[in-house]
């Protein structure tokens, strides 16, 4: 699936897409919604975290289908109390003692990368990406401490995980330089994503 992203602006791990209602959000991620927002609801925000939330942002909730852990855990946003106007976004069918609109999608993972691939399409700092057998974490926080001497620089040390490149990148528009290890096995992917200027 891909899906195409309008009027796409990132300011820190935040995603924002201009003027999009609810009927237009659900028609640009081939979504339906399993509860609506009220009327009105502009979408704000695309947020990978729960910190600092407010009305018009839309939560990805992990996965209940791909092995990816991409979002929120169900758990979490069971027990957290949300601002109100904030919305869900899920590849569940239902969302059981959740009390918060949701849009489902057929891939919380499509719609992810699809962010992320216009947040690395806007990016004009350097990416690379660290990868093989041994030695990669080290490599890595070298390679960050050598660029921090030029300018700000991301390092996602623990990358091996393709949910925790996702999450790191989607910060990065704050930095000059950004440097991510890669396991072999997220390697295909992870780099059709976030196209390292070096590796």
């Amino acid at each position: 699936m891909s899906v195409r992203l309008i009027n796409l602006k990132c300011v820190g791990n935040s995603f924002f897409v201009s003027n999009l209602d609810q009927d237009s959000l659900a028609a640009m991620l081939g979504g339906k919604w399993l509860s609506r927002p009220s009327s009105g609801w502009i979408l704000g925000r695309f947020r990978m975290g729960v910190e600092g939330l407010k009305s018009g942002d839309l939560i990805p909730v992990v996965s209940g289908k791909e092995g990816l852990k991409v979002g929120v855990p169900l758990k979490l946003i069971q027990k957290r109390q949300f601002p109100k106007g904030c919305c869900l976004l899920t590849d569940r069918e239902s969302l059981p003692d959740v009390d918060l609109p949701a849009l489902r999608v057929s891939s919380i993972k499509d719609v992810t990368e699809s962010f992320l691939e216009c947040v690395r399409v806007n990016y004009t700092g350097k990416v690379f990406a660290v990868t093989g057998s041994a030695g990669k974490s080290t490599t890595t926080q070298i390679l960050a401490k050598v660029l921090k001497t030029q300018g700000s620089c991301l390092a996602s040390v623990f990358g091996n995980i393709k949910s925790i490149i996702y999450t790191s990148a989607s910060r990065l528009n704050q930095q000059d330089f950004a440097v991510f290890e890669v396991s072999q096995g997220a390697l295909p992917r992870s780099a059709d994503i976030i196209k390292p200027d070096i590796s």
